[in-house]
């Protein structure tokens, strides 16, 4: 948010439509490689990691592709001016500028894959290597930016605990009532139908995703659910993506839209505001949601392919 919506804005952006398009792509993250999203799926389902890796990867594109359509439209309508192609001699030199900035993600993956560190650590590893490489290299960092930097850090990641933290008490507070279980021998008394029973899942798990935190959700709702699927012939795999794109799209959906409000303290743009821009993504990610529900093949053809299927 920090870095993109100012950039935006200078395209002639709105502020609140640049939040919101950049909150709602956070939802591309989880579905395409590597997932944490599906990582806990896989264990709870006993399901292949790289199966679901592989799953993720054309809905991810869906998900983009989806974000262009509605820029596109948005632009149109703005009739925002556009920027000519810059020429190859500029594209290496900022090519070059940015190559220490882009090694962060690559030592993070490198080093999670290598086994070096693990996930977690390799949040610090970054930090570190973002603080060595702006202020040696870039030299726009400066000892007096530290305390701004840690009080921006210790309330964004506050706010973030607090709602993760409540919703797990929401998730506890339905397992206890044994809410999840009797919605799913609910599903099987309305039809045995695979399309109505996917689509009556679909329907429960945006609802939800608007209060519960996606870790929570899997690890209450995947166990009840996928016999179901699993029962009316449902593959494991595309279930998989199933469930956890509509649970990501609750990122940004309030009123426990943990991206929301990550957006909001970064950018500054209240959560109604742009809760009112993301309509329209929300719209086409809907869209997108029902093309990888309906059409199996989605998401099961490159695991197939792979001979993970």
């Amino acid at each position: 948010s920090s870095t993109v919506v100012p950039e935006m804005e200078k395209d002639g952006f709105s502020r609140k439509f640049a939040s919101a398009l950049t909150a709602t792509s956070s939802v591309i993250g989880p579905i395409h490689p590597p997932s944490i999203v599906f990582i806990i799926y896989a264990v709870v389902a006993s399901s292949s990691v790289g199966a679901l890796f592989l799953a993720g990867i054309i809905p991810a594109f869906l998900i983009a592709f989806a974000h262009m359509v509605v820029i596109y439209f948005y632009a149109r309508k703005k009739n925002l001016d556009t920027r000519p192609f810059p020429s190859f001699k500029k594209l290496g030199k900022s090519f070059l500028e940015s190559v220490p900035a882009l090694l962060i993600p690559v030592v993070i993956l490198g080093g999670i894959y290598s086994g070096i560190f693990t996930a977690t650590e390799s949040g610090a590893i970054a930090c570190l290597v973002a603080i060595i490489v702006g202020m040696f290299y870039y030299k726009s960092l400066k000892l007096s930016h530290f305390p701004k930097i840690f009080f921006n850090a210790g309330l964004i990641t506050s706010s973030v605990m607090i709602i993760i933290a409540t919703a797990n008490i929401l998730g506890w507070s339905l397992t206890i009532e044994q809410l999840p279980q009797k919605m799913a021998e609910a599903l099987l008394t309305i039809s045995d139908n695979p399309y109505v029973i996917l689509l009556i899942i679909n329907i429960i798990l945006l609802i939800v995703g608007m209060f519960m935190e996606v870790t929570a959700a899997l690890l209450i709702l995947v166990p009840i659910f996928l016999p179901v699927a699993t029962a009316i012939g449902i593959d494991p795999i595309h279930f998989g993506v199933v469930i956890c794109l509509n649970l990501c799209i609750g990122f940004v959906t309030p009123p426990v839209g943990v991206v929301l409000y990550v957006t909001s303290n970064i950018t500054k743009v209240g959560v109604p505001a742009i809760v009112r821009s993301t309509l329209p993504v929300l719209a086409a990610l809907i869209v997108v949601l029902m093309i990888v529900t309906f059409i199996p093949a989605i998401s099961t053809w490159l695991p197939g392919l792979a001979g993970l299927g």
